[in-house]
């Protein structure tokens, strides 16, 4: 009876040896809605308005006239916590694409969906990722955002690897996504702690651990850097960045 357990074991164990060898295929990058698609292209006024008031895009002569062209968007994943609050990563409602003219990147534009369906738009002068979404294109692998940092990354094979200068200030190399977020995790629960406690005294966190009167008139600029303050020690390189994301509803849940 003991031999024939093990024959039986050894058959099992044959058969299933075919599924762990077989490679598992390529993660497919997830379709953009054709609603995300149109709104992206209809959003190219508010990219060029954009640039015009952001100095820092330079444009050779030949392409200083360009429209515009909308390049490889792709859906965007956050660092968020989940019911247990641990940090894990999780797909969301914006998708972000490159921007370039003729052949120059001069940043991204974002669409965002709210809880009621609305698109909103929003840019950012991060040529860096930009050419990242062009080269990277059609690869099966997840573009990631610790969205109050602006700081992206790669994920792929489970590894993070960072994309901009804002992720390799708080990643220099790339690292395993369990170390990722075990880095994150107190650094995460430090602001959630810090914000909450500033709720409760009716005052609004704006960075450095200061904080001000909940009825402070409060622009989408200003929140966005006070959480950038305290999560990354060079805030003020991603100012600019942050100006023109609109999302009264995005990025991780606290």
């Amino acid at each position: 009876m003991k031999r024939h357990r093990i024959i039986h074991t050894t058959l099992a164990l044959l058969a299933f040896l075919p599924a762990l060898c077989t490679p598992s295929p390529a993660l497919a990058l997830e379709p953009i809605p054709q609603d995300v698609t149109a709104f992206l292209e209809s959003s190219k006024p508010s990219i060029m308005e954009f640039e015009r008031d952001h100095t820092s895009i330079m444009l050779p002569l030949s392409e200083e006239a360009a429209e515009p062209d909308i390049r490889a968007a792709q859906k965007t994943y956050y660092v968020s916590y989940d019911d247990g609050d641990r940090l894990t990563i999780v797909p969301s409602d914006e998708w972000t694409a490159a921007v370039y003219h003729g052949t120059t990147p001069t940043g991204t534009a974002t669409a965002w969906r709210d809880e009621d369906g609305t698109l909103t738009d929003g840019q950012s002068t991060d040529a860096q990722l930009a050419q990242y979404l062009t080269q990277a294109e059609d690869s099966g692998s997840d573009l990631v955002l610790i969205h109050e940092e602006h700081a992206w990354f790669l994920r792929k094979d489970g590894m993070m690897t960072p994309l901009n200068e804002a992720a390799t200030q708080r990643f220099p190399t790339a690292v395993s996504e369990q170390d990722f977020l075990d880095t994150l995790q107190p650094i995460f629960d430090e602001t959630r702690r810090l914000t909450r406690e500033a709720e409760a005294r009716g005052e609004i966190l704006v960075g450095g651990g200061y904080t001000q009167r909940a009825d402070h008139k409060q622009t989408p600029a200003r929140l966005a850097a006070a959480a950038a303050i305290l999560l990354l020690p060079c805030a003020a390189a991603i100012l600019v960045i942050t100006i023109r994301r609109k999302r009264p509803h995005g990025g991780p849940r606290q």
